[in-house]
Order: structure tokens, then sequence, then C-alpha cells
């Protein structure tokens, strides 16, 4: 197994050579740990080395996500008060505030475009999916059933993914963006608890949370729900996959090991598991993208 991570550490180092010197930019992941003392966001290479700091202060800034032409970064803080969301450059500069609520708004991704974002307003007993453009204009309220709607992911096609137990269990669901409640439809009808959707880059498949298998895995399937494929079995829980800009890969965050949770990435098939953060701190909320 060591040998294995190696030669694939090898493999993903020769990668980030080649493109480099064509002028591509290489794959970045931005993630959220608390090695600091609180939960700040940080960036890797996709092999976890190239380590850098881009938020500090004494507040939470969680749930980070690189925007897909690696430019920006949404995430939200607390550091006026509640939690809201909030943009800014890669290298940390030019923070703008981007909602202004007395719920926490939560949960933020990008759109394909990298100018809309979507994210969650935690309400009490129901929690609600919301868009806008990056700087925070024309705001949408896209769900409005009584449940907890969360997690969304921007797909293509202006298509949107969450979780939601609007049904009863949580099962993944969609929604066309830039109006409430519209074109919604039920992707998977599993049982138990599925969550957490991303779809690839190529806009062929989803993957995502279940407990389908008796503990929180990654599982990978068709854009339509057919294709069931679990990835992960190691008893995680595991959480929050996002895929590498080539949908070749998937970054996520596991429980597997060490006592916390770590940065993970693996081939899109579920085989080469890397844990790329390996320390006592918490890792959390990977997201990846060209940069």
């Amino acid at each position: 197994m060591k040998a294995k991570i190696a030669i694939g550490l090898i493999g993903f180092a020769a990668i980030a050579a080649v493109v480099g010197c064509m002028g591509i930019k290489p794959t970045k992941i931005v993630f959220v740990s608390d090695r600091d003392g609180n939960n700040e966001i940080y960036a890797m290479n996709i092999n976890g080395g190239g380590l850098s700091q881009i938020t500090t202060n004494g507040f939470e800034d969680i749930e980070a996500m690189i925007s897909p032409d690696g430019e920006e970064i949404v995430f939200s803080s607390n550091r006026d008060g509640n939690f809201e969301i909030y943009v800014m450059n890669f290298d940390g500069t030019n923070v703008r505030r981007l909602t202004v609520s007395g719920s926490d708004d939560r949960q933020p991704c990008w759109n394909p475009d990298s100018n809309k974002i979507v994210w969650v307003s935690y309400q009490g007993d129901q929690n609600h999916l919301y868009q806008m453009d990056k700087d925070g204009a024309n705001v949408i309220q896209l769900t409005t059933v009584v449940a907890d709607n969360s997690a969304p992911f921007w797909g293509h096609g202006n298509r949107i993914y969450f979780g939601s137990n609007r049904g009863g269990n949580y099962e993944i669901w969609r929604l066309i963006a830039g109006a409430t409640e519209t074109g919604v439809e039920q992707i998977t009808s599993i049982g138990g608890y599925n969550h957490f959707p991303a779809v690839s880059p190529n806009n062929e498949k989803i993957a995502f949370v279940s407990d389908d298998s008796g503990s929180f895995e990654i599982w990978i399937m068709n854009r339509d729900g057919s294709e069931l494929t679990q990835l992960t079995d190691n008893g995680g829980p595991n959480w929050s996959p996002k895929f590498l800009s080539n949908s070749k890969a998937i970054v996520w965050q596991s429980y597997s090991g060490g006592g916390n949770f770590d940065v993970w990435r693996m081939n899109a098939d579920g085989s080469d598991p890397v844990n790329l953060t390996s320390n006592a701190s918490v890792n959390s909320s990977p997201s990846a993208a060209r940069r």
C-alpha cells in the first residue's frame, strides 16, 4: 500500500511539472483546517505539498470553495457576528461580504461560470436554498418546501443539486436555477441518508454521501441516478466529495484514521486513496480547481 501511494504521489508531481512548463494552470485544493487554533482557509497542491494559509483571524472561516476559474474563493464566516457568505481573491485579498441577514448563511457553491453563488439559509426548523450574483445582487429564493434543503451544488445546464428530507428521508434532488421550486426532480430513492452531491466538471457523474452500507461512505452515480457504485469502505464517516477539474479524481474529508478528519484524494473509481493532510488537526471541506 505504501509503495502504491508513493508511486501515485510521484505521478501527480510529474504531471504538475509538465503542465507548469506548458503554461497550464495546475490544480489547487482549497480546504479548511483548525491547525492554528480556529478554522481558517488553506490551499495546497494535489499531492498535499505547497501548503499556504489564506485567512488569518480569530473567527471561524468555514465551507470554502474555490471558483471553477480558480480566481476566487467563496466561504462562510462569523467574523461579523453570525455566519454570512463572503468572497475573496484566491490569495485572501479583497474580502467582500455578500449576505446580511439574521439567519446563518452557509454552504456556498459557485456555478460553473464562476459568476453566481448558491447557498443555504438556516431558518430554525427549515433550511432553504438561495442564489445570487457573485457581488451579492439579484437574490432569489429557490426552495420553499418546509424541510432541510442543504448542501447545494450548481451543475451544468443551470441545474442545482442538493440534499433534502422533503420526502421523509434524505435523498438527492435537483431543481432549475433562477426561480422558486422550478423543475424539482428527485434523483435518488435509496432510503436512509443520501446527501452532499457534487457534479463532475464533465457533467457525467455525481459523487455523494450515503449510509446505505451501514456507514457514511462516498458513492458515485450517473446524473440520472443510475449505476450506483460505492467508492469508499473505511467505516468513515466520509463527507463533502468534490471532483478535480479533470473529473478523474475526487477529494473528500474522512475520519477513517488518526482520530480526526483529514482531506483525502482518490481516483473517481475509488482506487488509490491518499491522505493529503495527515496531522492532528481537523481538515475539512476540500474543493479543487485550476489555479
